[in-house]
């Protein structure tokens, strides 16, 4: 009796020592999450501002090239006119001729003049909106930082985790090794434990493959580890279960 009375004690001591280890789980997943998800925001804003500063360049330098081509064609046929008419006019409109090329003359400095401001409007806004961009990145750097500090304090609270539960079969097997117990339900507390084992080499690869996960694939990959230790979690349950449950050779029950 006072067996059984130490066996049961020793049970709910190992069981207890999950539970310290497990009440991080919620807050530094939680933590890590918020910071992956901020990173993936920045990093389309990011995007999203550099994709516009392509595009409202492409977009300007296509406009200027195209107004300085309709100034150029317009000059070349005011002058292709300007020859014609001189050709055609007699020496007494000679005087009136000459007023016309300097009209000319000065229109296409005006002209030139007016590509040459609308291209300096256009690198001053281009060099404006690429400062947005710049600050952008920065932002983006600091929640990459946020969250790679995050994830470490996640990996770091789920080794911790595992490690709690990679304990347990050593205390379930002292447990059933010194006791009697009948070869059926000895069967079945070794299939739990072969079980909890392979949960237990599962959970603690995705766990290490984890702290490599980018903040763009950490969502799912951080449920699949969640999940990954709810389902070790229940191993270690049905090991203590299968352990607890079974029978003496004197046919009584461990409870």
């Amino acid at each position: 009796m006072s067996s059984l009375i130490r066996f049961r004690t020793l049970f709910v001591a190992a069981a207890m020592l999950i539970a310290p280890a497990a009440c991080n789980k919620d807050k530094t997943g939680k933590e890590a999450d918020k910071t992956a998800e901020a990173v993936n925001d920045k990093a389309d804003n990011l995007r999203d501002q550099a994709r516009d500063v392509r595009e409202t360049s492409a977009n300007r330098q296509q406009a200027l090239t195209d107004k300085a081509a309709d100034k150029a064609e317009d000059t070349a046929k005011d002058m292709k006119d300007l020859a014609q008419d001189t050709a055609d006019r007699t020496n007494k409109a000679l005087d009136k001729t000459a007023e016309q090329a300097a009209d000319v003359k000065e229109d296409i400095g005006d002209r030139r003049d007016t590509v040459a401001k609308k291209a300096r409007d256009n690198a001053r806004d281009i060099a404006d909106e690429a400062k947005d961009v710049g600050k952008g990145a920065r932002k983006l750097a600091d929640a990459e930082h946020d969250f790679q500090y995050a994830k470490m304090v996640r990996v770091q609270t789920l080794r911790s985790v595992h490690a709690v539960m990679a304990s347990q079969p050593m205390l379930i097997n002292a447990f059933s090794s010194s006791l009697p117990i009948l070869e059926g339900d000895r069967a079945l507390i070794n299939e739990k434990m072969q079980i909890l084992q392979m949960r237990l080499d599962e959970t603690g690869n995705q766990i290490e493959t984890l702290n490599g996960v980018d903040a763009a694939s950490w969502e799912q990959r951080h449920d699949d580890v969640n999940k990954a230790m709810d389902r070790l979690d229940d191993a270690r349950e049905d090991a203590w279960k299968a352990l607890d449950g079974a029978k003496r050779l004197d046919r009584t029950s461990m409870r």
